[in-house]
């Protein structure tokens, strides 16, 4: 993200974690990540800089590459490898934007909302039923 950014916002800052999930709901090996980003930038100054409305098929295939790319670098994977993880028509990478308004700082309610996991069947983390 940082440099999509770098000529408006040359030393502005991306808020992001990232959780590495090394299993599925039925307890089968699945490596993946899930990232929470902000969206947009934190310039030195403790501003926000919101990330222009667009469409996010672009963003999705710039990180893929990026990604994909990193990992053939740093010899994880060969080069045949990421030929073929490139040609993947439903490559797997999404961004979920949610489509809301942005949560104040004192909506408690609101924050709650959006720390609760949004999963089929309304499971609790790792795949279990929630109690009650």
């Amino acid at each position: 993200m940082p440099s999509i950014y770098q000529p408006r916002r040359p030393r502005a800052s991306p808020l992001w974690q990232i959780i590495h999930h090394g299993w599925d709901d039925f307890l089968i090996y699945h490596p993946h990540l899930h990232v929470l980003a902000a969206d947009g930038l934190f310039t030195p100054d403790g501003r926000f800089h919101c990330m222009p409305a667009e469409d996010l098929a672009s963003t999705i295939e710039l990180f893929r590459n990026r990604f994909l790319h990193a990992l053939h670098d740093a010899k994880l994977i060969s080069p045949s490898k990421l030929a073929n993880l490139l040609a993947w028509k439903h490559s797997g990478f999404n961004i979920h934007h949610g489509g809301e308004q942005p949560v104040p700082a004192h909506d408690a309610p609101g924050r709650k909302r959006l720390a609760e996991p949004k999963r089929s069947g309304d499971r609790a983390p790792g795949g279990w039923p929630r109690e009650g």
